[in-house]
């Protein structure tokens, strides 16, 4: 019986990929092609390694561009809020006369400080440390007693000083007074001067 001549042609077709399965056919055709089979193989995979190498590369650039965007961000935020508490190098002081008299019923105190200074370099300002503090009697003398002519005063909380200018008028090298009167309130923690009670003392 005759088979179609559809079912022929699959028939033949299937034979045909069967026989190229077949090891010993396989084997054939690549010995007389050896240098375009090696060539096809070194092709496919210099194709294969150039597309893992490019999509590996374009991870470490986005990754080293999110990486130096947050190191660039932090480093810019931290130098924004860093505030600056060291007092001029050019004045330098040599020592303070202070009185505190607490009130205790009040929870708060009055003081009185003259600080002994050295200027080093000429200067139209004296800065110092004041924190919580109210300023209520400024007096600037030379070594000979002599006042010296305050422009005006500033308190700078961030950087917690108290600022004394000049003007236009320096202060030269040479030994002066500051003399500040001021009051505050008992601190209620343990910092600056604070009030606390001993139990089962006397």
């Amino acid at each position: 019986m005759l088979k179609p001549a559809s079912q022929q042609a699959r028939t033949c077709q299937f034979s045909t990929i069967e026989n190229w399965v077949k090891p010993d056919i396989m084997m054939s055709w690549v010995c007389p092609h050896k240098v375009f089979v090696l060539l096809s193989l070194l092709s496919f995979s210099l194709f294969v390694s150039t597309i893992a190498l490019s999509v590996k590369s374009t991870t470490c650039r986005v990754e080293g561009n999110i990486l130096s965007t947050d190191i660039s961000k932090k480093t810019k935020t931290k130098e924004d809020h860093v505030i600056n508490y060291r007092l001029s190098r050019d004045v330098r002081p040599l020592n303070y006369t202070l009185m505190l008299w607490p009130d205790l019923e009040r929870k708060s105190f009055k003081g009185h400080v003259t600080i002994r200074i050295r200027v080093l370099r000429p200067t139209t300002n004296i800065e110092v440390h004041v924190k919580n503090l109210s300023i209520n009697y400024v007096d600037f003398n030379d070594d000979a007693n002599r006042c010296v002519q305050i422009n005006t005063t500033n308190i700078i909380p961030k950087r917690e000083v108290y600022e004394v200018q000049f003007g236009h008028n320096e202060i030269t090298e040479g030994v002066y007074k500051l003399t500040l009167n001021f009051t505050g309130k008992l601190d209620t923690g343990i910092v600056g001067f604070y009030q606390s009670k001993l139990r089962g003392g006397v």
